[in-house]
């Protein structure tokens, strides 16, 4: 038998409105905290492969931290990706910088992007393995990669599948 009482139709209207918009704030806080770990697990390939970078170029000194933090050092120029917040951040110091870049997985892309930030207050997004990459090691230790035709034929010292032993293939 209905409910005749009054406004109770009202009641199960409202009832049932509330039921859906805290249906729809759980699937937002689960869609949230399944970006937040993807970007993390995508920060720790980035961070893998950043290192197998840096020694196949086998000049760079590699150094890892306590808090996760990769440095590149050569000569006096040093390069730093330090692991920020929970989720899709590496922040870069160096004292080439004078804004403050940093690393950022962009999830709609699924690639990782330099963002380089300006004193004017804008900023530029670069693919990290695209040009950004190559941006980052011509502002800080002032070098530019050789023509593939200038690049000697002989196989190099090491590969990238090589850098990090025991670490998984992936091409950059």
């Amino acid at each position: 038998m209905a409910d005749t009482r009054r406004g109770s139709r009202l009641a199960a209207r409202f009832r049932a409105a509330i039921d859906r918009a805290a249906a729809e704030e759980r699937a937002l806080r689960e869609a949230a905290r399944e970006r937040r770990a993807r970007g993390a697990t995508e920060r720790e390939r980035v961070m893998v492969d950043l290192e197998a970078f840096g020694r196949s170029v086998t000049h760079f000194k590699i150094t890892r931290g306590k808090k996760g933090e990769l440095t590149w050092a050569w000569g006096e120029r040093q390069l730093t990706f330090r692991p920020d917040g929970d989720g899709d951040r590496v922040t870069l110091t160096s004292q080439a910088f004078k804004g403050k870049p940093s690393l950022r997985y962009q999830h709609e892309l699924d690639r990782w992007v330099l963002v380089e930030t300006f004193e004017s207050g804008g900023e530029r997004q670069r693919l990290l393995f695209d040009e950004g990459l190559e941006a980052l090691l011509h502002k800080v230790f002032d070098l530019h990669p050789l023509a593939e035709s200038d690049v000697p034929t002989e196989p190099s010292a090491i590969s990238l599948d090589d850098a990090v032993p025991g670490e998984r293939k992936r091409s950059l």
